[in-house]
């Protein structure tokens, strides 16, 4: 939308109910305003752009609104900032840069190549699959919260986790795992690493690879695991009493 008629001067809006089905073809959508979306559904690409503005979720009628395997969205003012962006896909690379929230509701199992929050908003994917951090996920100010909440999904953090202003939080329906390059890190903010959040002691273990560090600044950090907790480096400058607080129910602490 605009076609080169100026920046800030068109909207592209999907009716609730509307889709765009381009069977295994490529969806690109652009406009310099905000995009709303109606339902999309690929089993290739889809490429969404706010020049301008933000990705907006324009209703539930028909299921998700994005169903596709690789899915790049480039946002100004927040991707699902009024309502989350309900996706059934593969694969991820976002980038938001100058204000608005970050809302992904994922069906299953997601794969985040990037995500990148340059704005003053949060960052919440929340995924009834295994999430995996396959590329960097950053954030200024705003709290990133990623949370796989399906049956025996896990939180895979092969790549950085780094918010300069916020807290993170990493929760697993069952396991944790760092690899070596899977830092987390917060300049003041509380780091939360929950494995087994829905309780119930299914056996969810959080393992941090030898290198793994998670960094809290001046903030605090919680791993809560009903397994083993094996550790990696954990830091912070916080001299208060709950600075660090590791806990296994069932499980032992391991060192790494």
């Amino acid at each position: 939308a605009d076609g080169g008629a100026g920046a800030d001067s068109g909207a592209l809006t999907m009716a609730d109910g509307t889709v765009i089905n381009a069977g295994n073809g490529t969806i690109t959508l652009s406009a310099d305003e905000n995009v709303t979306l109606g339902q999309l559904i690929s089993t290739g690409s889809v490429a969404i752009t706010s020049t301008a503005a933000g990705v907006v979720d324009g209703g539930n009628t028909g299921g998700t609104d994005i169903q596709a395997g690789a899915v790049t969205i480039d946002a100004k003012t927040g991707v699902g900032h009024a309502g989350n962006i309900d996706t059934t896909i593969a694969t991820l690379d976002l980038d938001n840069t100058t204000s608005g929230n970050i809302d992904i509701n994922e069906t299953d199992a997601l794969a985040i190549n990037q995500l990148d929050q340059d704005g003053t908003g949060t960052v919440n994917v929340d995924a009834g699959g295994t999430i995996t951090v396959a590329g960097p996920v950053t954030a200024t100010t705003g709290n990133v919260e990623l949370d796989a909440n399906g049956g025996s999904s896990n939180i895979v953090v092969n790549d950085g986790v780094t918010t300069t202003g916020g807290a993170v939080s990493l929760l697993a329906d069952d396991d944790v795992t760092f690899a070596a390059d899977g830092d987390v890190a917060s300049a003041n903010g509380i780091v939360t690493v929950t494995a087994d959040i829905a309780g119930g002691n299914n056996g969810g273990v959080i393992t941090m690879a030898n290198g793994a560090l998670i960094d809290a600044g001046s903030g605090t950090i919680a791993l809560t695991a009903d397994g083993d907790i094996t550790l990696g480096g954990l830091i912070t400058t916080n001299a208060g009493g709950t600075a660090v607080v590791v806990t296994s129910t069932s499980g032992g602490l391991v060192d790494g």
